[in-house]
């Protein structure tokens, strides 16, 4: 991340941001073969703002996932709209393929 810092496309505190992201997986989505990035977020629990990260700046295509046992219902709502996946307790709840909750 210090290089998109030192070219001017991320601020430190961008960037400081991105660096607090638990896990990115560069892969391939099943449904078109784009590459993707996944951004992976572990915790207890989830608002909105986990949703939020900038990888966009930096021309990656993203899928956030979120991975914990709890989401508020606002980020449940939010993860739902912006084609985010939501595992709780290891179960899909909100599906990057099909966003429909459970």
């Amino acid at each position: 991340m210090d290089e998109p810092l030192d070219a001017g496309v991320l601020s430190e505190e961008e960037r400081d941001d991105l660096m607090q992201t638990d896990v990115a997986v560069q892969g391939r989505l099943r449904t078109s073969g784009e590459e993707v990035y996944l951004v992976v977020e572990v915790s207890w629990g989830f608002g909105r703002e986990d949703l939020e990260r900038g990888f966009a700046k930096l021309g990656w295509r993203t899928v956030p996932v979120l991975a914990g046992s709890w989401v508020t219902p606002e980020a449940r709502e939010a993860a739902h709209l912006e084609g985010a996946c939501v595992v709780l307790d290891g179960g899909v709840a909100v599906d990057i393929y099909s966003p429909e909750t459970t």
